[in-house]
């Protein structure tokens, strides 16, 4: 009798040990797929044309640079600006951390601000 008894409670166990480590991988999917959703951070680049005639620029790129590094790059397409008017362009960044040394401080410099 005890046998089953035993063997019914680690069943049991099991069976919550089981539960509660589905749950748990649930959880991470969920906060991983839903909440934390990595977005390209998006710029707004305004040209502004203060002259009487229209204003055409070429192509440009802009760069991000972190203790001597380039960390994003952003690319800036040929265009015209009308007359008395300010062009607004949304733009995508490409950003990385990939080629910053391991001993850089970006994650304290981004949490104060600096």
């Amino acid at each position: 009798m005890e046998d089953k008894e035993a063997k019914r409670k680690r069943m049991k166990w099991m069976i919550g040990i089981i539960a509660f480590v589905i749950f748990q991988v649930i959880q991470a999917l969920f906060f991983v797929l839903v909440i934390m959703k990595f977005k390209s951070p998006q710029v707004q680049v305004r040209i502004k044309n203060t002259n009487w005639g229209p204003f055409k620029y070429d192509a440009s790129t802009v760069n991000f640079i972190y203790g001597g590094v380039q960390v994003g790059q952003l690319i800036i397409p040929d265009g015209k600006a009308n007359f008395k008017s300010t062009k607004k362009i949304n733009v995508n960044v490409t950003l990385s951390s990939a080629n910053l040394p391991s001993d850089s401080n970006l994650g304290s410099d981004l949490s104060c601000g600096s």
